[in-house]
């Protein structure tokens, strides 16, 4: 699932692995779990994440390879927003080789900038179980709050208009 932030690639990602019982592999999540194993990794992670570093690539590699490994993904699995740039692009085609696996589907998301305003400004993200709404067509039952586990919704701070 590759697009802009806000284009739907989430949303989608979740239905398909409804359907397909196959895991989501997002990079902020797996970038947020390694730092919670506090392993030698997770710990380099967090240090550039904490001076808003980005994380370089051969990391992001790495911590992919090592998620893909795992027993869940056996059956396939959908990247929401990786690769992220040509040389993520071309290490996951070394990967896929030395795995000996290949890539069934790729989608991208074209969403015109103005929409993505739109659905930026009013996500609004799950505290506690990181589910996504839109409070222009997806919005909460409960105000600011997740219909699935009850937690407090908030807006990030990239999402919030300038």
């Amino acid at each position: 699932m590759l697009g802009p932030p806000g284009g739907g690639k989430g949303t989608v990602a979740k239905k398909l692995q409804a359907e397909f019982n196959i895991p989501v592999i997002s990079t902020g999540v797996i970038l947020r779990e390694a730092v919670d194993k506090r392993n030698k990794l997770g710990i380099e992670v967090e240090n550039i994440m904490r001076k808003g570093g980005l994380v370089p690539d051969h990391i992001i590699l790495e911590i992919i390879k090592e998620r893909i490994k795992q027993k869940d993904c056996k059956n396939g699995y959908i990247f929401d927003g990786f690769p992220r740039n040509v040389e993520q692009a071309n290490s996951l085609e070394k990967l896929n080789k030395e795995l000996n696996e290949y890539i069934d589907y790729v989608f991208y998301f074209e969403i015109p900038f103005s929409e993505i305003i739109q659905r930026l400004s009013n996500r609004r993200v799950c505290k506690r179980c990181g589910t996504n709404y839109n409070l222009s067509f997806n919005p909460p039952k409960k105000d600011n709050t997740c219909d699935l586990c009850g937690g407090e919704l908030y807006q990030r701070d990239d999402d919030k208009e300038e």
